[in-house]
């Protein structure tokens, strides 16, 4: 058995797990075996997950699909790698530390699939669904004003909406810096990682979306996903 199917097989083994996670908040009827990519470790994030998702939002479809990705891919080698890197950070909730890194939280969790979240509402944080309030105290103390002001969460694809010039020099490096470091309290991103977000970032572009507005998160991308983050660490690694 090669190394995908492997993964794939190990991947599937969490379904019953997920499908009672799922079945608990009224989506008993959850998916066939071949439509699942969860593992039982997969469960507590799950709970976590359905904590911030907003009243009758779609469990189903939140769990197994997400947006398409809107992204021109660099065709230099050089560049290519460091999209990958910033992708593999961008779903890491290791990257903000602090309270988002213990809840699971991650860039992807508020902009799935480098787009935006509709169903996003976490408590105290968040007013109409899909929004947050990115000066709350909870996440980090640095940015905090006391005020209850959320925002729209933007999807990323929408450059026209973009509150910074993300082709000037650094800018949008600064941008993502701040947002990590004094927004959520993470430590210092690596220059190489935070590189490779504003990559990741800046290849967002409205006209590179597909025509399928989503993707299946079975376990075919589930393992595409691992094997891409895998690549981007033995990347940044060979780089030190």
């Amino acid at each position: 058995m090669d190394r995908r199917r492997r993964l794939a097989v190990v991947l599937k083994r969490g379904l019953a797990v997920a499908a009672l996670a799922l079945a608990a908040c009224g989506e008993a009827d959850v998916a066939r075996p071949e439509d699942v990519a969860f593992t039982p470790a997969d469960a507590p994030q799950i709970a976590r997950e359905i904590s911030w998702l907003a009243d009758g939002a779609d469990l189903r479809q939140h769990f197994l699909s997400e947006p398409a990705e809107c992204a021109v891919l660099p065709e230099d080698f050089d560049a290519r790698e460091a999209y990958e890197i910033g992708r593999a950070a961008f779903r890491s909730p290791l990257l903000l530390g602090g309270q988002a890194a213990r809840l699971g939280v991650s860039c992807n969790t508020c902009h799935r699939g480098g787009r935006s979240n509709p169903d996003f509402q976490f408590p105290g944080a968040s007013g109409a669904p899909g929004t947050a309030d990115v000066t709350d105290a909870f996440f980090s103390e640095v940015r905090g004003d006391g005020e209850f002001n959320p925002v729209a969460i933007p999807d990323l694809a929408d450059r026209a909406a973009a509150k910074i010039d993300r082709d000037a020099p650094g800018e949008l490096e600064a941008f993502i810096r701040g947002l990590v470091v004094e927004e959520f309290a993470g430590d210092e991103p690596p220059p190489k990682v935070l590189d490779g977000l504003a990559a990741y970032v800046r290849a967002q572009r409205r006209e590179a979306c597909p025509e399928t507005a989503t993707v299946a998160l079975d376990a075919g991308r589930r393992v595409d996903d691992l094997e891409r983050a895998f690549a981007a660490a033995e990347a940044l690694f060979e780089q030190r």
